[in-house]
């Protein structure tokens, strides 16, 4: 199972940010028997236990979700809660 994932800046506390101020997204497969949720995540982490994340059916809708967010300038939050991501 392979992984994208790309570490951008937030000004929220992630339990703790890596390196102050970064975050970990990440678009990856759910496993070869997925959940209910679906077959695909993105998933936003910080350096130790918090963590949102949303799971898609379709890998095409997930890549533009997970485009969407790495695009951001500062990922909060209450941005991704808007993009309907929750705690993981």
């Amino acid at each position: 199972m392979k992984t994208c994932s790309v570490y951008k800046k937030t000004s929220d506390n992630w339990c703790p940010n890596y390196n102050y101020d970064f975050v970990m997204v990440s678009f990856c497969q759910t496993g070869p028997n997925p959940p209910i949720n679906g077959e695909w995540r993105v998933c936003v982490w910080g350096a130790d236990d918090f963590g949102m994340e949303r799971d898609f059916k379709n890998k095409d809708e997930a890549w533009q979700v997970f485009i969407e967010v790495i695009s951001l300038d500062n990922v909060t939050i209450d941005e991704l809660k808007l993009l309907e991501f929750i705690s993981a």
